[in-house]
């Protein structure tokens, strides 16, 4: 089973409740450290990160009396970049990874040229070269020796390219809970997926962003928390309680063209007929089924 350790540097633990948004990164010194996970030939996974993806070893050391290996590996120096570190257990050749990892995301100016090293080593392309559905980012998914999958991502340049690690968790609310009040990370958004048979993968509908209360202090907008009254001792006055900013989301409709993808491709019978999603039917005043026109 993969399991994937990452470690947290808390260098500034307490900040200023009412801090603004865009000051926070000056402030706060917290950042992630690395990720790590098995690997079933070291050698051979250094050698395909430096060459595909040009990362650099950082740092590496044997540990015969716990019999395993590791290695730091990333595109900058430790005490300021997110890296990877890769161990080998003596006589592991391989690993079950599992269902909860995702992928690892490089972003990189030339895609293509990545995907070809990649090629050129023996890696395992498992979507080429080409813009995300409906946007314009050009992406590619890649599969290292061991079966670990990388997003490569087209950006401009960048001091870290290593930028993100996708995980599959059962509950998203419950989870997000946990890393913004036990991890304290800030949700920085999330995207709203639907099944496309025709891909044979979920696409983004749409995407949202919390911005907490960033907007509504600089607009005014609080609300006042529904807590029970309390009643003073002076003259019986009712103590209400304090207002607060509301927190607000950024986000974007639906695309409309990719959620008729979805619909056709999930609900159309042979027929011609769509079955409209129970769920829909209210904003569709009570149709359960559209049917083609006579001619």
């Amino acid at each position: 089973v993969f399991k994937v350790w990452i470690f947290i540097c808390v260098l500034c633990r307490k900040m200023a409740e009412n801090a603004d948004l865009l000051e926070w990164p000056k402030k706060d010194k917290r950042r992630f450290l690395h990720v790590v996970y098995r690997v079933g030939d070291l050698d051979r996974t250094i050698q395909f990160y430096t060459e595909c993806f040009g990362m650099n070893v950082l740092r590496k050391r044997d540990v015969p009396e716990e019999k395993y290996s590791n290695a730091f590996l990333g595109f900058g120096p430790e005490t300021s970049n997110f890296v990877v570190e890769l161990t080998y257990n003596y006589g592991v050749s391989s690993y079950d990874i599992g269902t909860g990892f995702g992928h690892f995301a490089i972003s990189t100016q030339d895609v293509s040229k990545m995907v070809e090293a990649v090629r050129a080593k023996g890696g395992n392309v498992t979507r080429e070269p080409g813009p995300v559905k409906g946007g314009g980012s050009v992406i590619a998914f890649v599969k290292d020796p061991d079966g670990y999958t990388f997003e490569l991502i087209q950006r401009g340049p960048t001091p870290e390219p290593l930028c993100q690690v996708m995980l599959r968790v059962g509950d998203l609310d419950r989870a997000i809970k946990f890393y913004e009040k036990v991890m304290q990370l800030l949700n920085i958004g999330f995207d709203i997926e639907a099944w496309m048979p025709g891909l044979g993968r979920f696409g983004e509908i749409s995407s949202a962003s919390n911005c907490t209360d960033y907007q509504s202090r600089r607009l005014g907008i609080r609300f006042r928390p529904s807590e029970p009254l309390q009643t003073g001792s002076k003259k019986g006055k009712a103590n209400l309680p304090s207002t607060k900013f509301v927190h607000t989301l950024n986000a974007t409709a639906c695309a409309v063209p990719r959620m008729m993808v979805c619909l056709l491709e999930n609900y159309q019978q042979e027929d011609g007929s769509v079955v409209i999603p129970e769920p829909l039917r209210a904003f569709m005043g009570g149709i359960e089924v559209i049917k083609p026109k006579l001619r």
